[in-house]
């Protein structure tokens, strides 16, 4: 029996040809029929994230999640905002801008974790985007004066 392997846009498909089998002196034809069909999945590209790095805590931001998967595969979403487990959603299409919001709950200083999977599991690497959530006008001063008083007040 003869193996061949054939690929068309990243699928390899296993044909087996027929093989002429002689038998004394007839000759037979064995055919085999077999249909495993073997995936090349590569995991999701040019991963990004974009929107406001300053915002309010207590409002409502919004953000652009955004990657490509070579085989046009959809895509869920890994994001992890301030909390300790990351949320998943979609799936969604890939090669397309996907706003998402988010309401921070506190002022501060944050990263938002994003990687995306594609239909098959395949895993983007992880990209990371900083985030600021700026304290209202009354925590600021507070802020600035201790600064000050440190800068005066040195030991």
């Amino acid at each position: 029996m003869f193996k061949k392997n054939v690929s068309v846009l990243g699928i390899i498909f296993i044909v087996l040809l027929p093989v002429m089998v002689q038998s004394g002196s007839d000759e037979v034809f064995r055919r085999q029929k077999r249909s495993d069909i073997f995936l090349l999945n590569n995991p999701p590209e040019n991963v990004s994230v974009s929107g406001p790095v300053f915002g309010r805590a207590g409002e409502l931001t919004e953000y652009a999640f955004y990657c490509d998967d070579p085989e046009g595969d959809n895509v869920l979403y890994y994001i992890k905002w301030e909390s300790s487990c990351p949320a998943v959603y979609g799936p969604f299409e890939s090669s397309v801008d996907t706003p998402l919001s988010y309401l921070w709950g506190k002022s501060g200083f944050y990263t938002i974790s994003f990687k995306a999977v594609d239909t098959y599991g395949a895993e983007s690497e992880i990209v990371y985007f900083d985030i600021v959530m700026p304290m209202n006008n009354y925590a600021r001063y507070i802020s600035f004066l201790n600064n000050v008083f440190d800068i005066f007040y040195e030991k």
